[in-house]
């Protein structure tokens, strides 16, 4: 079986919730070998196509296992491998080399150092042998997405990127990293960003699709749109019905002129529409039950300065949980039998709970059952950041709200 291997991005555990949803999407069998912080070495029953590492958000690389060895012992017949692929890869000409080492668990650190000096033998090696060699380094032991592409290292050389664990390490070859131009293109070169009426990441946006599942023939809704970022990512994924929808004329208004940019920039299959309604009204624009998924960031609540009593944080969290409720009561009516919703709560400050586990009874009882999206087996992996309900945290360093994003599905 083909091996394979992903380098993850920031939030690993949802980067690796993201990249199962789309290899079960596309029917694509796989076996995880090593499942880490770091990324994911697995074998898979089919060849996985480059498309689906373009149409994910969270992974920064991909690319193909050579071979594992046993990480006692074999530094020899690794050199040996990694020159003989070079060569065969590029029998003449001037080679463009560079490696990554990443320590699958905090034990493998120490492991890991003996492989450091192996770019600067391999070159010797290549140099003695009268090939002409550029060795690309970094200040860190992995080089970026950016570093590989800038340098050519996936069409005039190698990156190679070693896993190592205790007792394997896996050697795999980098073919593809993440285009980060184009993330920053439609992040920043948009016509409407407004942080006032709603601005998710873009590449949060595109996992959040993504964790969605479902066929690209598909109808997906986001009911708290802001500027558009979800709908935008639906379409450029190839989603063929989008709806949006905001309470907020602006909104949807700046929802409009982001996924009319978006057309001319790109082919775009998909239909969308967009409404100017609340969420507990949408069924007057809408049908019943005609609704894939419905893929989300709602109303976190108000900006947070840090000094709010807890009698305001109490108030916000019980407005919010009224909203929720409502939203989901609309949700019950108007999604079809199996659909999914991938909905992001907030973790407000000193709420160790979480408004999602309050709320399950309730979601169950409206025929909303919780996908976690994280396996039990995997819910201790260093560096996964899991509620109590089960959601994956997402949040950043200047932020006092963090996101819990769930994943339900329609009984």
């Amino acid at each position: 079986m083909p091996g394979y291997f992903v380098v993850f991005g920031k939030t690993p555990a949802l980067s690796a919730a993201e990249l199962v949803t789309v290899l079960k999407r596309e029917n694509l069998g796989f076996k995880i070998d090593r499942l880490s912080s770091v990324g994911m070495v697995f074998s898979s029953d089919t060849e996985i196509p480059e498309s689906i590492w373009s149409s994910l958000g969270g992974s920064i690389k991909a690319g193909d296992i050579l071979t594992s060895l046993d990480t006692e012992g074999g530094r020899e017949e690794l050199e040996i491998t990694l020159e003989d692929d070079l060569t065969h890869l590029l029998p003449s000409g001037r080679i463009n080399l560079g490696y990554s080492i990443y320590p699958l668990d905090e034990s493998s650190k120490a492991l890991s150092v003996r492989f450091n000096s192996l770019g600067a033998k391999l070159k010797a090696d290549l140099v003695a042998a009268d090939r002409s060699v550029r060795h690309v380094t970094s200040t860190s032991e992995t080089l970026s997405a950016v570093t590989v592409r800038r340098n050519k290292l996936l069409t005039g050389g190698r990156e190679y990127c070693l896993f190592v664990d205790a007792q394997k390490t896996f050697i795999g070859a980098t073919t593809w990293v993440q285009d980060y131009e184009e993330f920053a293109r439609r992040e920043f070169e948009r016509p409407a960003a407004n942080a006032r009426s709603g601005m998710v990441p873009v590449k949060l946006a595109r996992m959040l699709v993504n964790l969605a599942g479902i066929p690209m023939e598909s109808t997906l809704i986001d009911p708290f749109c802001g500027s558009g970022t979800v709908p935008v990512e639906a379409l450029a994924l190839g989603q063929t019905e989008v709806i949006a929808s905001d309470i907020s004329k602006q909104a949807v208004d700046e929802t409009e002129a982001n996924i009319a940019w978006l057309r001319t920039r790109y082919e775009i299959r998909g239909t969308s529409r967009a409404f100017v309604t609340p969420v507990d009204r949408l069924l007057d624009v809408m049908k019943d039950k005609t609704v894939d998924a419905v893929v989300t960031e709602p109303f976190l609540g108000p900006p947070l300065r840090g000094q709010e009593r807890r009698e305001e944080i109490t108030a916000s969290r019980e407005e919010l949980e009224n909203l929720y409720m409502s939203a989901f009561g609309t949700f019950a009516k108007m999604t079809k039998p199996g659909a999914s919703v991938v909905f992001i709560f907030p973790m407000l400050p000193g709420d160790k709970r979480g408004i999602a586990a309050e709320l399950l009874p309730q979601l169950l009882e409206l025929g909303f059952e919780n996908d976690v999206l994280v396996p039990e087996r995997w819910r201790h992996t260093p560096g996964f950041d899991i509620s109590e309900a089960g959601g994956i945290i997402y949040s950043r360093s200047n932020q006092k709200v963090r996101r819990e994003i769930m994943r339900f599905h329609r009984a």
